[in-house]
């Protein structure tokens, strides 16, 4: 269980005997809003394309996201997902010692175990009396003992950010020491102010990934995409292979991100649903719900089932939930949920408390 992920409803489905009309998955942290029809269009319209090569160096997307960030071409390189970016980054620096924060997201550690075997990994523990808040003091110290560090912010499973005025500090100290910093913004999108793209262009220590999957809701054609210096850029195009991202994936992205209504809808629908999620699960007894960024709430199950035992008894109304019990740095009385429509969300709460008995 220790790399496995959420969002698996072809398991779930098999393993509780369920059909795929009767589950709500709030164990995958998707636009509640699904593809946009916009998108369905492209996709339907260009099915003659799939007996073709799809373009190698993604140009018309990366011209599209260069538009849609303000930056330049050349500090773009496109992966299948923001994975392969993560294992990417792994096979071309090939770091000694590593600084990763926990909880995060696994395939951050599973990368770099599995590729560099003589890598050294450094955990800082964030700490759950202070709400898992990442504290940048202690980051910056700990950053002196290593020659890369994974961030995400927010941070994936428990929602919080780093402010950018914390991170610029702890950017300029991790340039001085010559320290790669690798951010995951996969979630930026919900707090974009607080993005770093405008620094990694012109940082020689900073890669920052993002992804289609979250907020866009592009899970199943698997297209991210990394920012950085010229430098690093070529780096990671040096070693990466061709081909890895599809035809139909290049134009359901470069589609997606002109879509403003969308964009605009999404922003609007996830803070009004994650504030409903939150003032909600704060009333049932038993429950402690973290303060979240994202589209998802980390939640401590205080009295109670285990987070397997929550799991397997939500799952028999039809409800998929997050168990965290895999999170190095959590235990099995965590679990996470996706914010998805208000229907959804009130099946979720009342299911909740049916299952503790409030």
């Amino acid at each position: 269980m220790k790399y496995s992920h959420g969002g698996n409803i072809r398991k779930s489905i098999e393993k509780y005997n369920l059909s795929s009309d009767e589950i709500i998955d709030f164990s995958a942290n998707t636009n509640p809003l699904g593809v946009p029809p916009s998108v369905k269009k492209i996709i339907v319209d260009n099915l003659n394309l799939t007996s073709h090569y799809p373009d190698p160096e993604c140009k018309k997307l990366k011209r599209e996201i260069s538009r849609y960030l303000g930056i330049n071409y050349d500090n773009i390189i496109i992966g299948n997902g923001s994975i392969e970016l993560i294992y990417l980054i792994a096979r071309s620096f090939m770091p000694k010692k590593v600084l990763l924060l926990t909880p995060a997201f696994s395939e951050y550690e599973k990368a770099l175990i599995n590729i560099n075997n003589e890598c050294r990994l450094q955990f800082l523990k964030l700490k759950e009396e202070e709400n898992f808040k990442p504290d940048i003091k202690l980051i910056e110290q700990a950053i002196e003992e290593v020659n890369l560090c994974f961030l995400a912010n927010p941070n994936n499973p428990t929602g919080t950010l780093i402010p950018k005025e914390e991170l610029l500090l702890l950017i300029d100290k991790a340039s001085r020491k010559h320290i790669t910093i690798v951010l995951d913004e996969a979630f930026i999108e919900f707090k974009e102010r607080e993005s770093m793209v405008k620094e990694a262009v012109s940082s020689n220590h900073l890669f920052i990934l993002r992804s289609f999957t979250k907020f866009f809701g592009l899970a199943g054609l698997r297209v991210g995409y990394g920012i950085g210096n010229k430098k690093i850029i070529d780096r990671l195009n040096w070693i990466k292979e061709p081909w890895t991202v599809n035809t139909l994936a290049q134009l359901a992205a470069k589609e997606v991100i002109r879509d403003t209504e969308y964009i605009n809808k999404t922003h609007q629908w996830i803070n009004k649903e994650r504030k409903f999620l939150f003032e909600h699960f704060l009333k049932i007894k038993g429950l402690k719900p973290y303060p979240s960024q994202a589209n998802f709430i980390l939640v401590k199950i205080e009295k109670g089932p285990s987070s397997t035992k929550l799991q397997k008894q939500l799952a028999k109304k039809g409800i998929i939930i997050r168990n965290c019990a895999n999170f190095r740095g959590l235990n099995n009385k965590f679990i996470r949920v996706a914010v998805k429509t208000r229907y959804e969300n009130i099946k979720l709460i009342k299911a909740l408390k049916e299952t503790l008995k409030i």
